[in-house]
């Protein structure tokens, strides 16, 4: 088991199919570098592939894909997702898989 999994059990979080893990904060705190070893340590444990749902504008900079390559060892696939709806048709797709969406705020900010 990872450690940031690990850490979570510590505090009563079990990470397990089905369950949605919300990560909140202020802007550029690491909420996206903690999924990201979440969802590897996850897929690592269980074998499966890890999706990342993107609408954070940040992840157009390859820069930043590159340092959250590198600081979780985890190679995603990225899907851009520019509505609600595109989540839904994403990941009835895929099947036994870690999603990760990076981020339903800015999403919302879509529609405006």
């Amino acid at each position: 088991m990872g450690v940031a999994i690990n850490l979570l059990k510590k505090i009563g979080v079990d990470i397990e199919p089905g369950v949605t893990l919300n990560i909140y904060g202020v802007p550029q705190v690491g909420k996206s570098t903690l999924a990201w070893i979440i969802a590897k340590e996850y897929a690592d444990e269980h074998n499966v592939n890890v999706y990342v749902l993107f609408s954070e504008p940040t992840y157009l900079r390859e820069r930043f894909v590159s340092m959250l390559k590198e600081r979780s060892g985890l190679e995603p696939n990225l899907i851009r997702i520019k509505s609600f709806d595109d989540i839904i048709v994403n990941v009835e797709k895929m099947g036994n898989a870690v999603v990760v969406i990076d981020s339903i705020s800015t999403l919302s900010l879509i529609h405006i």
